[in-house]
């Protein structure tokens, strides 16, 4: 259905990366119209992972929750916020990517009792796929409608992107790019990492986007990256 057929097609993953058009598509997690309350911290990932027919499938638990509820008013529908259902299927392990962004967002914030119900986290690519292989660029038209307009309503000072697709996005759209580290240039101060690259651009709302990727993963930082990334956002904001 246009313009969302156009989404769907600007990525072709191959092998694990191959779209699952069997589960619904996830483009964001959280209180986006802040029913509960605003979103402490803004996340933007690169697609929601694998799906599953007992949770995501035509029959499944989330699905039929989203269906009673809607889908921005269903807060029961990721493994971070129902972790009884995804550990089920994961030998009682949580969500890895869950479980990294909470940790970065407690670091960030100094604050070690933040939950998944004060993050928002929107995906580049809102399909499912087992592994992201293959290069996701979607068009900037549609990532401007539905993402970067609703997180300029978010009143947060930084938004974090995780993984080098949102680099190629921000450059696309022209956005103010105020510093860049990484393989091509200088090192993040005070870092010996190489392959670890950090973009810091500005919205036309003041924010700041800090993409953040490293080769093969689109993870957020540790502890000690984390105090870096800090450091280097403090000495851009405005």
């Amino acid at each position: 259905m246009p313009p969302l057929d156009r989404w769907c097609e600007s990525y072709k993953g191959q092998g694990d990366g191959v779209v699952d058009l069997d589960h619904y598509p996830d483009p964001y997690i959280g209180d986006l119209r802040g029913l509960n309350g605003e979103p402490r911290l803004v996340f933007l990932g690169l697609n929601p992972g694998i799906g599953y027919d007992s949770l995501q499938g035509d029959h499944g638990t989330w699905t039929k929750r989203i269906r009673a509820a809607g889908y921005s008013r269903c807060f029961e529908r990721s493994p971070a916020e129902d972790p009884v259902s995804w550990k089920a299927l994961h030998k009682g392990k949580e969500s890895a990517y869950w479980r990294n962004l909470t940790r970065f967002a407690r670091r960030w914030l100094d604050d070690p009792h933040v939950g998944v119900d004060q993050l928002l986290n929107f995906e580049l690519y809102p399909w499912h796929s087992k592994k992201v292989v293959g290069r996701m660029r979607p068009p900037v038209d549609l990532v401007d409608d539905f993402i970067w307009k609703p997180v300029q309503e978010v009143p947060v000072d930084e938004v974090f992107a995780f993984g080098r697709g949102w680099l190629d996005v921000c450059r696309d759209l022209d956005l103010e790019e105020i510093a860049t580290w990484g393989p091509e240039t200088a090192p993040v101060p005070g870092s010996t990492m190489k392959h670890w690259r950090v973009s810091l651009f500005r919205l036309p709302s003041e924010q700041v986007v800090v993409v953040s990727s490293q080769m093969g993963s689109g993870s957020p930082p540790g502890l000690e990256r984390t105090k870096l990334l800090k450091e280097v956002a403090a000495d851009h904001r405005s």
